[in-house]
């Protein structure tokens, strides 16, 4: 806030400030602060205090903790109003809507949604000219993104087929993925319609027995060459995996437009032999 205060002043700005209520993290500050931010807003004239801001964490399925969430921060507004005679103009809430990753998962996106605005609009009736912004994080950006990977040997080891591939786990990360005790959305490239003939485990090219992709999968007839498909990886992903571990390197990244694929960043050789010397 003080450093806020000082830029403002030496550009000779007015910056607009939304106060982040913490969920008792390292991220925040706790009530008592931001009610003393706004008792002595009058003082920092250079700042504009527009509202509260609250992020509590993601993957969220539960509508009643999400209710809780949002009387504590109407609560807040309230006493803003009452104490201090403030009255916020905006109310950000990251709910941390969740993104289907797995098969595992059982969610009803559909009913979740409709129960969250229930409660939206219940908890903020006393304030209908409060703003509300939702930061919906990865639910909005994970359908958004497509991992693709060679498969570049296959072998039978203690009974298990296994599929090696020339990714991994430093490229591939879906949340709550550990060790492969889930299984993501994957298909086989071209190969989408055939049946399926046996079941395998894939696993990346790290020098690592963690490097798991995922077991226990069905598969129609996979050669050596053919590419997997990984669905839904547009949040995170690559940039939550461990990129350079074990000096490996950065896969290539395209964007997808209706006249086709574009580049938006070339293979990252960690170690590129051209500027090896003897």
């Amino acid at each position: 806030y003080e450093l806020l205060s000082s830029l403002a002043k030496k550009y000779e700005k007015v910056l607009p400030v939304l106060l982040r209520l913490t969920n008792d993290s390292q991220f925040g500050m706790e009530e008592e602060a931001l009610c003393q931010m706004v008792a002595e807003r009058e003082a920092h004239p250079e700042l504009s205090i527009l509202g509260l801001q609250y992020f509590s964490g993601t993957q969220k399925t539960s509508v009643k903790k999400m209710r809780r969430e949002l009387l504590q921060m109407t609560k807040v507004l309230e006493r803003w109003q009452e104490e201090y005679g403030f009255f916020a103009k905006e109310l950000e809430y990251g709910p941390g809507l969740p993104a289907v990753y797995f098969l595992e998962d059982n969610i009803c996106e559909e009913e979740l949604l409709s129960g969250f605005s229930e409660v939206l609009t219940e908890c903020m009736a006393p304030f209908p000219d409060v703003a509300v912004t939702l930061e919906l994080g990865r639910s909005i950006a994970y359908t958004c993104g497509t991992y693709y990977t060679h498969v570049v040997d296959k072998k039978v080891n203690g009974g298990y087929n296994y599929l090696l591939v020339d990714g991994g786990m430093h490229h591939m990360v879906y949340f709550g993925q550990s060790m492969a005790m889930k299984t993501p959305f994957v298909t086989v490239l071209g190969k989408e319609t055939e049946p399926n003939v046996a079941q395998y485990h894939v696993c990346g090219a790290l020098c690592s027995m963690n490097d798991i992709l995922l077991k226990s999968k069905d598969f129609p007839e996979v050669s050596i060459g053919d590419t997997l498909c990984f669905a839904n990886a547009g949040a995170y992903a690559v940039t939550e995996g461990i990129s350079l571990f074990l000096s490996r390197d950065l896969p290539r990244v395209f964007l997808k437009r209706e006249d086709g694929l574009f580049p938006a960043r070339e293979r990252f050789e960690t170690w590129p032999l051209n500027t090896l010397k003897e």
